[in-house]
């Protein structure tokens, strides 16, 4: 079950500036809002090695250009239920 929150205060509460790569109008950008999860189960993906430094190359050309990076997935892949 997900909820869409568009209280501001918030936003800027949780705003870190590495964010700036998926955001890059910053924490005033109108298409940001949270999204509240109550999640019965979960996927995720795990960038370790090498994947781990091709995000971090990517984040860092994404923060410096404006553009969102290009990252595919991880190599590890696991669930929580």
């Amino acid at each position: 079950m997900a909820t869409l929150v568009t209280d501001r205060a918030k936003i800027a509460e949780l705003w870190q500036e590495p964010y700036k790569v998926w955001f890059p109008k910053g924490k005033d950008d109108p298409e940001i809002v949270l999204i509240s999860v109550t999640p019965d189960q979960g996927e995720y993906w795990d960038n370790e090695g090498f994947r781990k430094i091709h995000y971090l190359i990517e984040s860092a050309r994404a923060y410096f250009s404006g553009e969102k990076p290009h990252v595919g997935e991880g190599g590890q892949h696991g669930r929580v239920k």
